[in-house]
């Protein structure tokens, strides 16, 4: 559920959906968490004889690898780094699975690279202006490790974001390009946006 909040949040820009996916995972931090994984049941659900991990992908991705990923998008949307030391932390435990069982540990290893390699396109949205311009070519352009953050000009991020302060250049929708704590310079024609998403 979280994961699905977080790509619909993408996709419309309300960021109530990010606010629905922090309350999920906190639900799942505090009733699932085993250290560096998840269990698969709640700590306050019927006992079992023994408590079993999410860890491995089976006909589905491994919970534990979802949650991670949820934490790396968390943490590009929020700047929060409690989110990235908890990805970090899953991440690193998961080594010697990934090591011993590669072929159940593709989802892991789907989020080690988006930890490694994500990227946010940061959408600021002046009042009443279309987004189409500028979300054209990011969708076009887009791969698993972008995460799109739209952002209403009016609705200042916070202060722990890489963006924070950042404004729409001429009344124009404007996209900045955020990695690891940092952000590209303003684009607000297609040109631009499509150049600067290749080369981020």
């Amino acid at each position: 559920m979280a994961h699905a909040a977080l790509a619909l949040a993408g996709v419309t820009g309300d960021t109530a959906y990010v606010d629905r996916a922090k309350g999920w995972i906190t639900a799942t931090e505090r009733h699932h968490a085993a250290g560096d994984g998840y269990h698969l049941s709640a700590d306050d659900a019927d006992a079992l004889i023994a408590r079993p991990r999410a860890d491995i992908d089976d006909a589905i991705p491994a919970a534990t690898s979802l949650m991670a990923a949820n934490h790396v998008r968390l943490w590009h949307l929020t700047g929060d780094d409690a989110h990235r030391a908890r990805a970090d932390a899953i991440i690193r435990g998961a080594g010697t699975r990934i090591a011993t069982n590669t072929f159940a540990s593709a989802s892991l290893l789907n989020t080690l690279d988006l930890r490694l390699r994500a990227k946010t396109a940061v959408v600021v949205i002046p009042a009443d202006a279309d987004p189409t311009p500028a979300l054209a070519p990011l969708r076009a352009g887009w791969s698993p490790n972008l995460i799109i953050q739209i952002v209403n000009a009016d609705a200042p991020l916070p202060d722990s974001h890489p963006a924070a302060g950042k404004t729409a250049i001429d009344g124009r929708p404007t996209v900045y390009i955020c990695r690891e704590g940092a952000c590209s310079l303003p684009a607000t024609d297609s040109e631009a946006i499509s150049a600067m998403l290749a080369g981020a």
